[in-house]
């Protein structure tokens, strides 16, 4: 299905210079001309970079976008060489893969060359047992899961996610034909071990068991043994945390003994709209009706909820008003709910400081990179979850047709290969 950009087309002109600001600072900040090591994660470094300039480069051409994103992939590949990284896929070596086998996807072009190391590694660590870290997205098995779905058809990402699902499955904690998965307190940030001494059960996309959700959809689109009924359980305990009718979410942020259960915000990283995607994913992997029902009343209160209690900080991907704004372009394709795009267009606004109903709204503060050590404002750093490359591509799929599949690394969407 070919994408729509949801910004008003009175608007688009506005937003397009914006992102058109936002990549020539990209382009500036050549990790090659900073002081220190290049940054080869995913989330804050040079693939991130990379996969902005990339998608920019299609909707803004002629700008030199195309060529600084190959060298700074370059500079990551050689960065992964030089400095220790685990396997995560925000954090870590993954994420290095990751790009480089999207961005040949998007090319035309066989990465498994380049992957090939990658490949094995993350394998026989799954195969042989030796998997010892969290389950999550950001830096645990479902990041893992990511990478491999992103590798599909290849028989390498076949086997992957199939080890994925696997050792998904060993971890699990499965009773009364639900599914689950436990975040131990030596996994927690110290702020959140403070709110669960014991540990707690997580509701986020990020790091928690919506992101298991949607990878099990995908793995139940390829074919993966097993993975349709370890989906249908997770739905179930998914659906078993909904809060009252009158909280002004479906779901918490997490749950667990001893917890406070209380309305989770709205972004990608933890809320209603990253978790109404991964049920949508799963609800068409495995055709339940009563899946998209409740992922429409997710979308009702998402619609209702008022700008002030919305919980969202800032314009970045990860937890401000681009992001917020992207999920409700994404969701308006997937549900066709009217209002969505409406949702979307004011938070593009909000983003950018135009005026909604005549009022203005705050703008952000990017990072300047002639200062490297100030990462002062709301968006910080060049970097994909929390800065400036995050943002530009949200505004460049606002305005453009080009399709923004570079959220496959967010599971806001799934690689062709693993729909149903």
């Amino acid at each position: 299905m070919a994408w729509r950009p949801y910004a008003a087309p009175d608007e688009r002109e506005a937003i397009l210079s914006a992102a058109t600001e936002l990549g020539d600072v990209l382009l500036w900040a050549s990790a090659a001309d900073q002081p220190g090591a290049t940054d080869a994660t995913l989330s804050r470094g040079e693939p991130g970079r990379a996969l902005a300039l990339a998608y920019l480069d299609d909707a803004l051409p002629g700008r030199g976008y195309g060529d600084e994103s190959s060298a700074a992939l370059s500079r990551a590949v050689a960065a992964v060489a030089a400095q220790p990284l685990g396997p995560s896929l925000m954090q870590g070596f993954t994420g290095v893969a990751w790009a480089i086998a999207h961005l040949a996807r998007r090319a035309g072009a066989d990465a498994s060359g380049a992957t090939e190391a990658v490949d094995g590694a993350l394998s026989a660590l799954l195969r042989d047992g030796r998997w010892t870290g969290p389950y999550d997205h950001v830096s645990g098995l479902v990041g893992i899961g990511v990478y491999a779905l992103e590798r599909l058809p290849d028989p390498a990402g076949a086997e992957l996610l199939e080890l994925v699902v696997t050792t998904l499955a060993d971890r699990a904690e499965r009773a009364d034909g639900a599914a689950t998965w436990f975040t131990a307190p030596a996994e927690l940030h110290p702020d959140a071990r403070g709110r669960a001494p014991d540990g707690y059960y997580n509701l986020g996309v990020a790091h928690g068991v919506p992101g298991v959700v949607s990878v099990l959809a995908g793995a139940t689109g390829a074919g993966v043994p097993g993975a349709a009924e370890w989906l249908d359980d997770a739905v179930t305990w998914l659906e078993r945390q909904r809060l009252d009718d009158d909280a002004a979410a479906v779901w918490p942020f997490f749950v667990g003994p001893g917890v406070e259960s209380f309305a989770s915000r709205l972004a990608w990283c933890y809320g209603d709209p990253g978790i109404t995607l991964t049920l949508l994913q799963a609800a068409a992997a495995r055709e339940r009706e009563d899946w998209v029902a409740l992922a429409d009343l997710a979308i009702e209160k998402m619609l209702s909820r008022a700008v002030g209690e919305s919980g969202v900080t800032g314009a970045s991907l990860c937890h401000g008003g681009a992001g917020l704004a992207h999920l409700c372009g994404r969701l308006h394709e997937a549900s066709g709910r009217d209002g969505l795009d409406d949702m979307a267009r004011t938070w593009a606004r909000r983003t950018l400081g135009l005026r909604v109903d005549g009022e203005p709204m705050g703008g952000f503060t990017v990072w300047d990179p002639s200062d490297p050590q100030e990462l002062g404002g709301d968006v910080q750093g060049p970097g994909f979850l929390a800065g400036i490359a995050g943002v530009a591509l949200t505004l460049a799929a606002a305005a453009t047709d080009v399709a923004p599949d570079w959220d496959r690394c967010l599971l806001v969407s799934l690689p062709e290969s693993a729909r149903p």
